[in-house]
């Protein structure tokens, strides 16, 4: 009997590839902090994925490129982070994670709030107003004054009231040829903004 041609095919496998090691902190700034890792082993081009987490614990993707470092430009001022890399083959199969990084974004502080304003209140009071500080580190106001005496202190504030806040209405004031304040942001980090307008 006759015999045809054989017929071959040829399918492409990939083994697995390697994670990546070295994950590490290349530069961190206060809202930004760029992330590399090794190839190890893995032949140039590979495709990478970098993960970012709050809590260590729930992961978001950020990126899958053939890179070995990535700047995240979307972080917040003194907050922990948590980043991850793992590695994908040509038939797109990760491989497993390098050891995760921790990182704090550096401090900075808050831009003050604005538009300071005050009004006369019945029985001897003040109602102070402001535009809110538009930093979103800011978790309170501080208000400060002069008392009476002409010289603003700044060593303990008259009120502290929470960032929510824009408003803040005084005690009963004793009669005085003017008062003087002042208000300034307080943010997560413990700082607060230098600013030193009198109203």
């Amino acid at each position: 009997t006759g015999s045809g041609p054989l017929s071959s095919s040829s399918t492409a496998v990939y083994t697995l590839a390697n994670p990546p090691s070295g994950t590490a902190a290349a530069a961190v700034y206060a809202t930004s902090a760029t992330v590399s890792w090794a190839l190890n082993g893995n032949p140039d081009g590979t495709s990478a994925e970098l993960q970012r987490s709050t809590d260590g614990a729930t992961y978001s993707s950020l990126s899958v490129a053939t890179t070995t470092s990535r700047t995240d430009t979307s972080l917040l001022v003194c907050t922990s982070y948590y980043f991850r890399a793992r590695n994908y083959n040509g038939a797109d199969v990760a491989s497993g994670f390098d050891s995760p990084l921790s990182l704090l974004t550096l401090a900075s502080s808050p831009t003050a709030p604005g538009s300071l304003s005050a009004a006369a209140a019945a029985g001897n009071r003040i109602v102070l107003g402001w535009d809110p500080s538009p930093s979103e580190s800011v978790v309170e106001y501080r208000v400060y004054w002069d008392a009476g005496t002409g010289s603003v202190s700044y060593a303990a504030p008259l009120a502290v009231v929470p960032s929510s806040v824009s408003a803040f209405t005084t005690g009963v004031l004793a009669s005085s040829a003017a008062y003087r304040f002042a208000l300034r942001a307080f943010n997560r980090c413990g700082l607060e903004d230098g600013n030193t307008s009198l109203l």
